[in-house]
Parts: C-alpha cells; sequence; structure tokens
C-alpha cells in the first residue's frame, strides 16, 4: 500500500484550491485596475478558500493516521499559506469598513490584498515543496 497517496490526494487538492485562489486574487487585481466588476474574481478566491479548508482538514487528518509519514515545517507552510489568506480577507474587510469609499483602482496598496497574495503564495509554495518531498519518499530517495 502506498501510504503517500492518501496525502497526495489532499496536497493535489490543496495545490489546486491555492492556484484557484491566486488566479482568482489575479483576476481581482486586474479588475479592480480597468474597474469592473470584481465579484466574479471574488467568487473564484472564495472557491479555493473553501476548497483550501477541507484540503488542508484532510491533509492533516491522513497525517494524523499515518504511521509512516509526518508533517514537516513545509506542511507548517502549507498550513499557514490558508491562515494568513483568511487574515488577509478579516484585515481587507476591517479596511473597507474604516475607508469606506477609498480609492481601490491597485489593490498591491491596500493591506489586506497583499497579505491574502502573501498567502496564496506561502500555500503554493508550501504544497509544491511538500508533493516534490513525497514524490522523492515514494522512490526511496528522501523521508517526509
Amino acid at each position: 500500500m502506498n501510504k503517500t497517496q492518501p496525502a497526495g490526494n489532499s496536497m493535489l487538492l490543496l495545490l489546486a484550491a491555492y492556484v484557484l485562489g491566486l488566479v482568482g486574487w489575479t483576476w481581482d487585481y486586474r479588475q479592480h485596475l480597468a474597474r469592473h466588476d470584481a465579484l466574479p474574481a471574488h467568487l473564484l478566491m472564495y472557491l479555493g478558500m473553501g476548497l483550501a479548508l477541507i484540503a488542508v482538514i484532510l491533509l492533516l487528518v491522513n497525517w494524523a493516521r499515518s504511521t509512516g509519514v509526518r508533517p514537516t515545517g513545509w506542511t507548517a507552510v502549507a498550513v499557514a499559506g490558508w491562515a494568513v489568506t483568511i487574515i488577509g480577507v478579516i484585515v481587507d474587510v476591517y479596511w473597507h469598513g474604516a475607508h469606506p469609499g477609498a480609492d481601490e483602482t491597485n489593490m498591491l496598496g491596500l493591506p489586506g490584498h497583499q497579505i491574502q497574495l502573501v498567502g496564496w503564495i506561502l500555500g503554493v509554495v508550501g504544497v509544491g515543496a511538500l508533493l516534490l518531498r513525497a514524490r522523492a519518499w515514494s522512490k526511496g530517495r528522501a523521508t517526509m
């Protein structure tokens, strides 16, 4: 039996979720620059956040059940990506409430959006590293 398979599926779902969120964030950025409706981009980011939450839970549950594979620092980075993104959303909601009517053309100037971007990138990097290590582990070249 391949011990990496359940965790591998969770990692693939998590990577897909982070990529969806990052694509949504990039789309949102472009929509803001063009002053177009950003709702579809927000929905894509929310879908990424929801899928990431499911994947994080599955990943941690699968690792908790596994006897041969334990989480590493990259696991913390992958999970932290989701947490940082959620913190960015909270900061963004607060910021918009505190600055109603502020110019939102350049999202890179908004603290909540900056934090969200860092979260999405952390998630992609963390899961990417986990997948590379899982691949090496399955070939007997590394330990998780």
